[in-house]
């Protein structure tokens, strides 16, 4: 019951943050993204070997390699995606 309350309380927030502007629950069109390549983070060759981040349109997925952990971090105001879409992106590798 906690974890749904707090899934309500967010889409709550967000859509007050929405209509205040501060997040777009608007999809972007073809190859269109929140991420464009000149806002992406590149690590040099040492981070590369502990972390790495790819990016879809509206999330990024952080994959830990030392833990072989996945973080996804979604977009303000963006569903959050499926495990298909994800590993799409990025398959944790184990």
């Amino acid at each position: 019951a906690l974890a749904a309350s707090r899934g309500a309380l967010a889409v709550s927030q967000d859509n007050a943050r929405i209509a205040a502007g501060e997040c777009s629950a608007t999809i972007p069109a073809g190859s269109d993204t929140y991420f464009p390549a000149q806002k992406q983070v590149h690590a040099d060759a040492m981070l590369a070997k502990l972390f790495t981040v790819t990016y879809a349109p509206t999330f990024k997925v952080l994959t830990d390699s030392l833990s072989k952990e996945q973080y996804v971090l979604t977009q303000c105001g963006q569903v959050q995606p499926s495990a298909a879409a994800v590993n799409a992106v990025e398959a944790l590798k184990t």
